[in-house]
């Protein structure tokens, strides 16, 4: 997934919400949990009894992308309203947040809003849908399922 310092991430195990706090150049991070470093003393527990520094950091393994919320607003997550309009996140402070234009995401919108200001006007953190996983069988594995012979199959396109 290769996050980047900033973004918010879910930890698997536990199912808590996190932004990156630092990404070292093994490839792994620090989290940090509402303001406070987290460490993944399981693993901890699991190798070695004593502190390690090694086990203060996480893995791609271990997170996946937090789901989007007013909380973990980003730059380049983008706002809908209920007439289907979108709008992209271009800056996020701790208080204020520029955005584009309606519906042309290349064009900065001039005013600044507060996050309750576009829940007022309307606004919702839209959820990109996800993708259906690719399909991928074999000839072998569709001359099983319908019970033919592989040189009996044409596939078309």
């Amino acid at each position: 997934m290769n996050y980047k310092k900033g973004n918010y991430v879910k930890i698997k195990r536990d199912g808590r919400i996190g932004k990156i706090a630092e990404v070292y150049e093994d490839g792994n991070y620090s989290i940090e949990v509402d303001g406070v470093l987290v460490k993944d003393y399981v693993k901890s527990l699991l190798v070695r009894q004593d502190y390690d520094a090694q086990y203060d950091t996480w893995r791609d393994s271990d997170l996946e992308p937090a789901p989007k919320t007013w909380e973990t607003l980003e730059v380049g997550d983008i706002l809908a309203n209920i007439g289907g309009n979108k709008i992209k996140v271009l800056s996020v402070s701790d208080s204020l947040i520029t955005r584009s234009a309606v519906d042309d995401f290349d064009i900065a919108y001039s005013s600044f809003y507060t996050k309750q200001e576009l829940i007022n006007g309307g606004w919702t953190v839209y959820q990109q849908p996800t993708p259906e996983p690719i399909l991928e069988l074999t000839l072998d594995e569709i001359a099983k399922k319908y019970g033919r012979d592989v040189k009996d199959i044409k596939i078309k396109k």
